[in-house]
C-alpha cells in the first residue's frame, strides 16, 4: 500500500537515513522504533506528505485516506465532543450541516423536500445514522465520561483533547493510519481500548511510533528499526525483534573479532620474518593478504542509554510516611480518599488508575504539598525528598543555558562536576549551551532526573517520569530505581515501567482505593 524507493533523509549535515527502500502492505501492524532523535518522527511525516525526502520517492494509492493526527485542536474548541468526532468525516459533516441548516429554514416547499431527501440519501450512504452512536463509543473507549460528550472541546484540558482528536482520527476508518506516541496521554484501561481497537476493528495499514513496550508487543506484528542510518524491517514481535537484533549484533561482534584475531596473527608473522631473506616473500604476502581482507561492518548504533544514579546522603527513619484518613472534597460529587498508608523504608509504591481519578491528588496531599479536607499525614524522622513533577515546564522558562539551569539549581556544585553529570544523561558536550527553551520533552526529563539525582533525597517522589523517555532512557531508568536503597513513591501508566520498578501498587479511583497485590 506504501512504497519507498531509496529514501533519504538529511537535516543539513546529518543523515537520519539513506537509500530505504521498503514495500508495506496492510496486512501488517508497524510498528517504529529507534533512539530519540533517530528520525522516527520525521519518517511519520515523510509518510504523511508533510515532509519532502531529500532522496527518492513515495508512492501512495491515489484513492486511499490517510490518518493523521495534526496538533490543531484550538479550531475544533467551539464544537461539542461528539461534533468534533463527526467532523473527521468531513463529507458526513457537510451533509449533516446541510440537513441542519434546512431544518432550520423558516420557508419550506417542494423544493425543500426534495433537497432533504437527497441530503438524507446522502446521510445514509455516510452511515450517518450511526455516527453519533459510533463516535460516542471511542470516546468511552479512550475514557471520556458520558456527561461531557456535549461540552465543548475548549473546556478540556491539552491531555483530554487530544484522546477526542485521536477519537476523531479512528472515526475517519482511514486506510493508513500513522499514530505517533498515542498512549502519552492514556492511562492504562483506556491503554489497553486502544490496544483491542488496532488488532481486532482496523484493518488498514497502521504505523505507529510508540515508548511504550506492552503496547509495541502487543501491537506489532512487523517492526521498522531506525538505526545506523538505515530502517530496517523485522518481521514479527517487538519482542522476537529484540532477540533477533541481539543475534545480529553479536554475530557482527563474533565475525570482527575473528577477523581481528586472523589479522593480529599475521601482523605477527609479518613482524617476526620480515627482516628474514628466507622468509621475506612470505612476510610480503601476507602484508598484501593483510590489505586486502574485509572487515564486518559494524555501524554505529543511535541507541544509547542514559546513566542513572540515585544515592542518598542519609537513610531516613524506618517509616518515612503515614498517612492516615487522607481525603479531599471537590465539589459533594467528587471525594478522592481516603486513605490510610503506612510506607516502610525501601518500598517502592506505585499509584495506578485511570486519569482524573485521583492518583496525583493524592501523592500531593502524602507529601505536603496539598491540604487534605481531612485526615493527617505524619513524615518520618531524616526525610529529604526529590520530586519530579509530571508538569514541569514551568521549571524551564528562563533563557538560560542547560548548563546555567543546572546551577541554578546546585549552586554548590563544581563545573566539572555539572559537565559530567550531563554528560551522562547524554547531553553532548554541545548541547549543554543550548537554551533550555529549545529542550525536547525527553531532554527537559533526563535534565530533571539529572537534578533529582544530584539532590541525593532518601525518597523521591515521581509522577509520570516515562512520559517522554525513549526505550533506552526508561529501561535505564527503572534499574536504577531497583537498586536505589530509599523509597519511592511514584505514578506511571506504563505497564513495564510499573512491573519492573514496584514493591507495592496502590489502585486509586477517587473513593475506591485499594493495595493490589
Amino acid at each position: 500500500m506504501l512504497q519507498l524507493d531509496q529514501i533519504s533523509l538529511h537535516f543539513g549535515d546529518r543523515i537520519l537515513f539513506d537509500d530505504v527502500s521498503l514495500n508495506l502492505s496492510n496486512k501488517y501492524r508497524y510498528i517504529i522504533v529507534g533512539a530519540n532523535g533517530s528520525g522516527k518522527s520525521s519518517f511519520l511525516t515523510l509518510l504523511a506528505g508533510e515532509r519532502t525526502p531529500t532522496l527518492g520517492e513515495i508512492h501512495r494509492p491515489k484513492s486511499a485516506i490517510m490518518g493523521w493526527m495534526r496538533q490543531d485542536h484550538h479550531k475544533y474548541d467551539h464544537l461539542s465532543l461528539v461534533e468534533v468526532v463527526i467532523k473527521g468525516r468531513e463529507p458526513l459533516w457537510e451533509a449533516m450541516q446541510a440537513k441542519k441548516a434546512l431544518l432550520d429554514s423558516p420557508e419550506w416547499g417542494d423544493a425543500e423536500t426534495e433537497r432533504l431527501s437527497k441530503i438524507e440519501e446522502r446521510v445514509a450512504c455516510l452511515d450517518g445514522y450511526r455516527a453519533e452512536a459510533d463516535a460516542e463509543s471511542l470516546l468511552i473507549g479512550l475514557g471520556i465520561e458520558v456527561q461531557k460528550f456535549k461540552d465543548p472541546l475548549k473546556q478540556l484540558s491539552g491531555g483530554w483533547k487530544m484522546r477526542v482528536l485521536l477519537a476523531q482520527l479512528l472515526f475517519t476508518h482511514p486506510d493508513i493510519l500513522l499514530l505517533d506516541e498515542p498512549t502519552n496521554y492514556l492511562d492504562i484501561k483506556s491503554i489497553a481500548w486502544l490496544e483491542s481497537y488496532l488488532t481486532q476493528s482496523f484493518h488498514g495499514l497502521l504505523l505507529v511510533v510508540s515508548h511504550d513496550e506492552r503496547f509495541l508487543q502487543n501491537v506489532g506484528t512487523c517492526v521498522l528499526d531506525v538505526d545506523y542510518g538505515q530502517i530496517q524491517n523485522y518481521p514479527g514481535s517487538y519482542k522476537q525483534f529484540l532477540l533477533k537484533k541481539h543475534e545480529i549484533a553479536e554475530q557482527k561482534a563474533k565475525e570482527y573479532a575473528q577477523v581481528e584475531a586472523k589479522a593480529k596473527h599475521i601482523r605477527r608473522f609479518i613482524e617476526r620474518f620480515k627482516n628474514k631473506p628466507s622468509k621475506a616473500r612470505q612476510a610480503m604476502s601476507r602484508e598484501k593478504m593483510l590489505e586486502k581482507m574485509k572487515w564486518p561492518e559494524l555501524g554505529r548504533s543511535s541507541r544509547k542509554h542514559p546513566s542513572f544514579s540515585f544515592k542518598s546522603e542519609r537513610p531516613s527513619g524506618q517509616i518515612p510516611l503515614k498517612a492516615t484518613n487522607l481525603c479531599k472534597i471537590y465539589d459533594p460529587d467528587i471525594l478522592i480518599g481516603p486513605l490510610t498508608l503506612e510506607v516502610i523504608r525501601g518500598d517502592r509504591v506505585a499509584f495506578i488508575g485511570a486519569n482524573g481519578g485521583g492518583k496525583t491528588t493524592l501523592v500531593h496531599m502524602l507529601i505536603q504539598q496539598l491540604t487534605p479536607d481531612d485526615g493527617t499525614v505524619k513524615i518520618g524522622h531524616n526525610v529529604k525528598m526529590a520530586i519530579f513533577y509530571q508538569e514541569h515546564k514551568h521549571l524551564f522558562q528562563k533563557n538560560e543555558t542547560v548548563l546555567q539551569w543546572l546551577e541554578d539549581q546546585i549552586p554548590a556544585l563544581a563545573e566539572e562536576k555539572r559537565r559530567q553529570i550531563l554528560g551522562a544523561m547524554l547531553f553532548r558536550p554541545e548541547d549543554i549551551n543550548k537554551k533550555i527553551t529549545m529542550l525536547s520533552g525527553g531532554e527537559m526529563a533526563r535534565l530533571l532526573l539529572a537534578k533529582i539525582m544530584l539532590i541525593k533525597a532518601n525518597v523521591l517522589v515521581l509522577d509520570e517520569p516515562t512520559n517522554h523517555l525513549d526505550l533506552e532512557s526508561k529501561e535505564a531508568l527503572a534499574d536504577a530505581l531497583r537498586q536505589f536503597a530509599g523509597t519511592i513513591l511514584f505514578v506511571s501508566h506504563d505497564r513495564d515501567f510499573i512491573d519492573r520498578v514496584a514493591t507495592r501498587k496502590i489502585s486509586v479511583h477517587r473513593d475506591e482505593i485499594a493495595e493490589i497485590s
